[in-house]
């Protein structure tokens, strides 16, 4: 029999993140899967990990909701994440921060690319 203690993991939820995220200030454009087709809103790209995104926005949006992210470089690239709002809160009075998951984990090969593309965007 072992005695062995399990060891408390004391670092905070924000701190267990599996794969690193990328800060960002990316300027990124998405859309609601409920809403119009043409209508195309505004956000600002904070991190990305191979898991989710974190963005800035002026926009609403409500947990469970479905989006598609576009992160561009230029007329040259275009990377599109279809992602889930998990969680939502105000910032300021126009300003809401939302953290989304992928509804796809990115593999290394396309975790590159979009940082080359984050990069990119934010000279």
């Amino acid at each position: 029999m072992s005695d062995r203690r399990v060891p408390t993991d004391r670092r905070k939820e924000s701190d267990r993140r599996v794969h690193p995220r990328l800060k960002s200030t990316s300027t990124v454009r998405f859309l609601r899967a409920r809403a119009a087709a043409d209508e195309i809103l505004a956000a600002e790209l904070l991190d990305v990990s191979h898991t989710g995104v974190r963005i800035r926005l002026e926009t609403p949006l409500v947990c469970g909701e479905c989006i598609l992210i576009e992160v561009r470089d230029g007329a040259r690239h275009c990377f599109n994440l279809p992602a889930e709002v998990v969680w939502e809160e105000n910032g300021t009075a126009d300003e809401r921060h939302a953290g989304c998951e992928l509804r796809v984990e990115l593999n290394r090969r396309q975790f590159t690319l979009l940082q080359k593309l984050v990069v990119g965007a934010a000279r």
